[in-house]
């Protein structure tokens, strides 16, 4: 009988030190976490007639009028959701981790994942070599039948439906690779927005993704939004400013 209560006033013992540990560590995210960091400055209207400015610690974006910002948690990553008039939400993630989600990868993003930098030297950013140097050059694309094998200049034989010849360095390369279907169903193009480098997606038809991704710590995109949200996200990307926050450069992937 005295062993059994012993038992039971180890395990109280136990159980309210693990409740106390999780008490003090709630409050010490709840305090320092990120986030807090990366909770809304202020959203404020904005000159032109029906549009908002809302402003983060991280980055400031203007969108429509009645856009709400909700901000998520993150250890070495930051997201969050803009939230539409009509409750369509707007996915972001600015980190390290985001790096990995392209959302949608583009046709140049799929080659670039099938050469070999390594043989390329310092003509592109070594420590990211997702990041697609200016130099890179698609002179033409062949498509080729399903399953088509292709034999590279290692004699390597591979499972491929396209080739490419591409100029990197001024160095012509032959390239196999695969398009996915969901790289079909959409379109992109890229351009410079407050300085960093940014793929802009849109969907084909109605149904995909709209939105953007950085090749090394941004992605912004909703999914299935109405025509009319899409126009307006595509509109509200442009607007982005970026800031320095947590080691993160807004400019590149420094």
């Amino acid at each position: 009988m005295f062993l059994k209560r012993k038992t039971f006033f180890r395990l109280l013992i136990i159980l309210l030190t693990v409740i106390i540990i999780s008490a003090l560590y709630y409050l010490f995210l709840s305090h320092y976490s990120i986030k807090r960091t990366f909770e809304t400055i202020y959203i404020k209207d904005y000159p032109e007639k029906g549009l908002q400015k809302i402003e983060t610690n991280y980055f400031s974006i203007i969108t429509p009028k009645g856009w709400k910002h909700v901000t998520g948690f993150g250890i070495d990553n930051v997201f969050g959701h803009l939230i539409t008039r009509k409750f369509e939400c707007i996915h972001y993630d600015f980190g390290f981790i985001c790096s990995s989600n392209p959302v949608v990868e583009s046709e140049e993003e799929i080659i670039a994942k099938s050469i070999n930098w390594n043989s390329f030297g310092k003509c592109f950013d070594e420590s990211h070599p997702r990041t697609l140097p200016t130099n890179f050059k698609i002179i033409e694309i062949t498509e080729l039948g399903k399953d088509s094998i292709f034999y590279d200049d290692l004699l390597l034989c591979r499972r491929c439906n396209r080739k490419a010849l591409i100029d990197i360095c001024d160095t012509i390369i032959e390239v196999c690779y695969s398009l996915n279907e969901l790289t079909k169903t959409h379109k992109f193009h890229f351009k410079e927005i407050d300085g960093a480098y940014i793929k802009i997606i849109e969907p084909l038809n109605k149904n995909g993704y709209t939105g953007m991704y950085n090749f090394c710590n941004k992605s912004l995109y909703g999914r299935n939004l109405s025509e009319r949200t899409s126009k307006e996200l595509l509109k509200a990307i442009e607007t982005i400013e970026w800031k320095d926050f947590l080691g993160l450069s807004k400019y590149s992937c420094e």
